[in-house]
């Protein structure tokens, strides 16, 4: 079977993505997110073999959530996964705090227009 993964002549890789390789699809939790997200622990390194810096994770410290079966390589697309998630949670909290912001600010406004209407009469 065709796994529709493929690199270009121009060194891009293309993760198979389609519903057609895929089995057993279902949501990731939030919570499964979160906990790999918060488990999660950025790096700074060189390649034993240049001198090159770069970021990111080493494989075998990964929660299980994103990890490799054999613990030694990543998949980006795992990890873009769960920060996905913990984005679109972090979106749907900012949207909810901003709303109640709006509704206490609109609650003291009214409160300091009663005290001056009680204060005028």
């Amino acid at each position: 079977m065709k796994s529709g993964a493929y690199v270009t002549s121009g060194g891009v890789w293309t993760n198979a993505s389609s519903r057609e390789y895929k089995k057993d699809i279902k949501a990731l939790s939030s919570e499964d997110a979160m906990v790999a997200f918060n488990q999660l622990e950025p790096v700074s390194f060189k390649y034993k073999n240049d001198d090159e810096q770069h970021v990111g994770f080493i494989a075998e410290d990964v929660p299980d959530l994103v990890a490799s079966g054999d613990r030694k390589g990543l998949s980006s697309m795992d990890m873009v996964a769960v920060l996905t998630k913990v984005v679109q949670e972090q979106q749907k909290a900012i949207a909810m705090l901003s709303k109640e912001v709006k509704s206490l600010k609109a609650k003291v406004k009214n409160n300091k227009t009663a005290a001056l209407t009680k204060q005028s009469n």
